[in-house]
């Protein structure tokens, strides 16, 4: 995915376009999306593959206070779990995002559970 007019390095933007999408149609259910800090490659919008730098750019959301909720590619929980002081919604799938904010089916964080 990339909009024409904006240049796009990485596929770490994939998931943060797909949410924009869904927000600006109304579709989303996110009340407040600047809570929230969205990272993953999306492959034919269906799974939600992971990225390379995943654990400096959660580091930089929760390090401006950007967000306290970090939705990622469940490949790159070991890692991003190294962040303290955010929830980690782990997906693998970009219907789970969109099942989660509709209310059909809650995702459980990784806030409490650390892997470290």
């Amino acid at each position: 995915m990339s909009p024409a007019n904006r240049r796009k390095i990485g596929s770490h933007f994939d998931l943060p376009i797909a949410v924009a999408i869904l927000v600006a149609m109304g579709k989303s259910g996110i009340a407040d999306a600047s809570k929230y800090a969205f990272l993953g490659n999306c492959r034919s919008m269906v799974t939600v593959n992971s990225i390379t730098g995943a654990l400096p750019l959660a580091m930089g959301a929760a390090g401006v206070g950007y967000s306290q909720r970090v939705f990622i590619p469940k490949d790159n929980l070991k890692e991003v779990a190294l962040v303290k002081g955010i929830e980690i919604y782990a997906v693998s799938e970009f219907k789970e995002v969109v099942e989660h904010f509709s209310g059909e089916r809650l995702l459980s964080h990784e806030g409490e559970r650390r892997l470290v």
